[in-house]
């Protein structure tokens, strides 16, 4: 759960897990092949797993202005460039990635052309050269040069759209009714005094292993169980247990609920799709938790507005997004 940032928090933390936002007046980039020179205007770098051998994979695809790669499809016509990774970082690092050294998958890696009327398609794969990763103030920068029969060097500049199809690795476990989720890394919003000048308001939000999201950024598959806890301590919430609470009191977990279009409080989110989701808020009993450094170890005991009993674990770090 690196990152951009309610239905107010909800979509912070949303952008967090997946995406930046395009700016399409800074990204871009371009590449020289057979004399040629084309455009580049889109990068998307996919995370997961391979079928076959499940090796570690990281695809980058990068796309001209008249080509689009989403969600796994492709349209329009132009110039696309597929490099895959074979490393076991789930993002492309600063550095220097040679298919000499097995980095680059040739077989995996090509450039594609499809002409305007879609009745030319050439495919050549990328067998020999290297690809060089910085960061950069607007975004990672990419630096490409294959040779041998295909001969192509260019480079890219911006945002990056990513989606990330390898589950987490699990830190605890939640059960409603007869469902046991395992959990993944979390969040941890800052939020400050919200509902009271003398009380701080903390959301954590726990992941389901299997989270997916499209390319914008939106869930489309798992589970998400958010605490809304408050407490006097400005800096993080107090350790102890909360107990679920209507009212606006120090160290409480606040009930779930709906203000506006965002929802607040403890409540969990089921998602069978983008648009399509089942979600129950939680009305009763605690939630404890300890801290050792960045370490939490939570406990969770309660009952949803359908009469869930609620059970669980979390032993482990979240990521900090502060915007007190």
């Amino acid at each position: 759960m690196k990152y951009a940032y309610v239905l107010m928090g909800f979509l912070l933390v949303l952008c967090m897990s997946c995406d930046t936002p395009q700016s399409e007046s800074q990204d871009g980039g371009s590449f020289t092949y057979n004399g040629s020179t084309y455009a580049l205007k889109s990068a998307r770098l996919q995370h997961y797993q391979d079928s076959i051998s499940a090796d570690n994979r990281l695809q980058l695809v990068l796309c001209s202005p008249t080509m689009s790669f989403a969600n796994g499809k492709l349209s329009g016509y132009g110039e696309l460039l597929c490099i895959t990774f074979s490393i076991e970082s789930s993002d492309l690092l600063p550095n220097i990635y040679n298919i000499s050294d097995s980095l680059i998958i040739a077989s995996e890696s090509y450039y594609l052309h499809i002409s305007s009327d879609k009745t030319d398609t050439i495919k050549n794969y990328l067998v020999n050269g290297s690809i060089d990763v910085c960061d950069t103030e607007e975004g990672q920068k990419y630096y490409f040069n294959f040779g041998g029969d295909v001969s192509i060097q260019g480079s890219y500049e911006g945002t990056v759209t990513y989606s990330n199809d390898v589950d987490g690795n699990q830190v605890g476990s939640l059960v409603i009714g007869d469902s046991i989720i395992p959990l993944q890394k979390g969040d941890l919003m800052l939020w400050g005094p919200v509902f009271s000048e003398q009380l701080y308001y903390y959301e954590f939000y726990f992941y389901s292993c299997n989270m997916r999201y499209d390319d914008s950024g939106t869930i489309k598959q798992g589970i998400m169980f958010v605490v809304g806890l408050q407490s006097q301590n400005a800096i993080m919430p107090t350790e102890g247990v909360y107990p679920i609470n209507r009212q606006s009191v120090n160290q409480t977990a606040l009930y779930g609920h709906k203000s506006g279009d965002a929802n607040w409080g403890t409540y969990w989110v089921e998602y069978l799709s983008s648009t399509a989701q089942t979600k129950a808020y939680v009305m009763r009993d605690t939630v404890a938790f300890s801290r050792t450094g960045d370490t939490y170890e939570f406990t969770f005991h309660c009952i949803d507005q359908l009469n869930n009993v609620m059970t669980g674990t979390y032993h482990g770090e979240f990521n900090l997004i502060d915007i007190r």
